[in-house]
């Protein structure tokens, strides 16, 4: 499968049929295939001696694909290189806050009250 986005929408190739998605009728995009597998393409493309910003941006593009415990030690990383770096500690604590939500979610069944 393959997938790119036009001024339209989404087009996705599957078996060599393509296929456009109107904007208006996609509720969000997620991409195929392991987050493992793509952070290690972007670890392998950082700059020989990478910056806290480098990390900082795989740590957020980790967070927004919900591998927390990823986004953690790139942001360890990025601390280390600028422990002054208030990014770093911003997202830091977002991911901790997170990573708190979601375990209370899961000890409390993921539910909620609903009445």
């Amino acid at each position: 499968m393959q997938r790119r986005n036009s001024s339209f929408g989404v087009v996705i190739t599957l078996r060599g049929i393509p296929t456009t998605i109107a904007r208006e009728n996609i509720e969000n995009v997620q991409y195929v295939g392991s987050i493992e597998q793509r952070y290690k393409e972007k670890l392998d493309a950082l700059p020989k001696t990478p910056g806290a910003k480098d990390h900082l941006d795989i740590a957020r593009w980790l967070f927004d694909n919900k591998a927390y415990d990823l986004a953690r030690q790139e942001t360890q990383a990025a601390i280390q290189i600028d422990p002054n770096n208030a990014d770093a500690a911003t997202l830091s604590h977002t991911i901790e806050s997170q990573l708190r939500l979601e375990r209370t979610t899961k000890l409390t069944g993921g539910g909620g009250n609903t009445g």
